[in-house]
């Protein structure tokens, strides 16, 4: 399930770019970064739940998620230079 493969990438500190079968991610509380690549050409990923200490997503983290069409990313969060590149993503900042 998509819990299990979130904690598997924290876990591990690897990346699951472009796995066509995610579509829905819940990461952990625990969570402070998402790395750089992190989700790259998760093109069916539709929804992920981004927990509320998160401090930085990554260079390309989201990069061509195209089915990705909206993410609340708390507001202190920083986004690096083209996270959703290639994305059709709308960033709301909570």
């Amino acid at each position: 399930n998509a819990a299990k493969i979130a904690e598997w990438i924290i876990d591990e500190f690897e990346e699951l770019g472009g796995f066509e079968f995610i579509r829905e991610i819940y990461l952990p509380a625990s969570v402070e970064t998402i790395g750089a690549h992190a989700f790259q050409s998760c093109v069916n990923l539709e929804y992920i739940h981004l927990p509320s200490r998160l401090r930085s997503i990554g260079t390309h983290a989201f990069a061509r998620c195209h089915s990705l069409k909206q993410i609340e990313v708390p507001k202190d969060t920083m986004i690096e230079y083209q996270a959703f590149f290639m994305s059709r993503t709308n960033v709301i900042r909570v």
